[in-house]
């Protein structure tokens, strides 16, 4: 079986760099991306299975990066989980069409449990 590849896209090293290796140790396949536009850069070549983004970014934010992801036929079909501290009702009035959504901040057990619950749902 394939390993299932991520994406995880935030601006704060910090917690980019925890949960990348954080993924890495549960056996995926991961890359980190510092804004929305850099996520979207390497959807091209990388093909996640699962983009994990934070929604204020800096350059190019999670909700653009979500809906230009949505709009384009390749990529429509990639698993997205919001990670943010914007309340789920923002996401909801800028029409953003996410698979998941975890309120920052989060326990690396629960981001765990719902990167399992995406992938076994958006994957063969």
């Amino acid at each position: 079986m394939e390993k299932i590849r991520i994406l995880l896209a935030d601006d704060d090293k910090a917690v980019r760099d925890y949960l990348v290796e954080g993924l890495k140790r549960m056996g995926y396949i991961v890359q980190g991306a510092v804004n929305g536009k850099e996520a979207l850069e390497k959807t091209v070549v990388f093909k996640p299975d699962l983009l994990i983004t934070d929604a204020m970014m800096p350059v190019m934010n999670g909700f653009e990066l979500c809906r230009l992801l949505r709009n384009d036929a390749a990529t429509k079909d990639i698993a997205i989980l919001f990670c943010t501290s914007v309340p789920p009702q923002e996401l909801h009035e800028r029409g953003v069409k996410a698979d998941g959504y975890i309120r920052k901040p989060f326990e690396l057990e629960e981001l765990m449990s719902e990167v399992q619950a995406l992938v076994k749902f958006k994957t063969p």
